[in-house]
């Protein structure tokens, strides 16, 4: 079984090549430069995991929305075109993001039945790509994923979670008293990035062509819990200021995904949000 990871430096990817089988071809070359599609020809992959994206979080969508067009769509227009002309064979899992689904105007689990209604850059350039890959699936077996809020241990301070555990942590290191948060009324639906690895191995072994996945932990937690969760977890209890000046306005206040369609296929979760965050603040430097 020869398998090709696409975006192989990103984090996600970090946790999900370790417990991939046979030969693996890890790119971490611009997914835009005619080396790819040789890379691509050459290797005649059987299973493709497409994480190659410009993310949000890195403020590439928003800053530079042309270029996040090109690589999150065209850039995955080239990848189809070449494994359909090169390895047509091959099964591709086609990583999407919540934030195709936006404002929902409900409190209830998101299936993936839901209606695109994307607030942000990203979510329309994960929209485009979705779409876009819609159309090769009479030609070519792709399954698409929409994954929830992703955290865990190694992850970037540009995310919450690692956020609020590196600022713990330079409150110890520097013997403050005071940790700075954003709005910590948001509900967000957050999974341990091995359990996303792992769900991403699941969906390319027994996912139905042309289906989609949610793959999120199925519950809410309000930042205020993660919060209160690291004051046990590091035995410290410093003030906590938070600003409603950290939340975009165009962002919903409370997203989760409904997983039931994930969970058939066997998956489970492994790791609790505790878990979680433990392993995440003991891996900080």
């Amino acid at each position: 079984m020869k398998t090709l990871v696409t975006g192989a430096g990103g984090f996600t990817a970090s946790h999900l090549l370790p417990i991939l089988k046979g030969e693996v071809l890890a790119t971490r070359c611009d997914i835009l430069h005619p080396d790819f599609i040789s890379l691509v020809k050459d290797f005649v992959p059987d299973n493709v995991y497409h994480l190659a994206a410009v993310v949000r979080n890195r403020g590439g969508c928003k800053q530079n929305f042309r270029y996040a067009l090109k690589v999150n769509v065209d850039g995955t227009r080239i990848l189809l075109d070449t494994l359909l002309e090169y390895s047509p064979k091959a099964k591709i899992l086609m990583i999407g993001s919540c934030d195709v689904y936006g404002f929902q105007n409900t409190i209830e689990p998101i299936s993936e039945n839901a209606t695109f209604n994307p607030v942000n850059e990203y979510g329309i350039t994960k929209v485009a790509q979705e779409l876009l890959a819609r159309l090769y699936c009479g030609k070519m077996n792709i399954i698409f994923t929409r994954t929830f809020n992703i955290t865990g241990p190694g992850q970037s301070t540009e995310f919450v979670c690692s956020a609020f555990a590196h600022r713990f942590n330079e409150c110890r290191q520097e013997s403050t008293n005071k940790v700075k948060t954003g709005e910590l009324d948001i509900v967000r639906d957050f999974l341990d990035v091995r359990d996303v690895a792992n769900a991403y191995t699941i969906i390319m072994e027994k996912g139905t062509n042309c289906e989609t996945y949610n793959v999120c932990s199925g519950e809410g937690v309000q930042l205020a819990k993660i919060v209160q969760m690291l004051k046990g977890i590091t035995g410290m209890n410093p003030i906590i200021e938070s600003s409603a000046d950290h939340l975009r306005s165009i962002d919903p206040s409370y997203l989760i995904g409904n997983n039931q369609r994930l969970v058939k296929l066997g998956w489970s979760r492994k790791y609790t949000m505790h878990q979680t965050l433990v392993d995440l603040y003991r891996g900080i430097k």
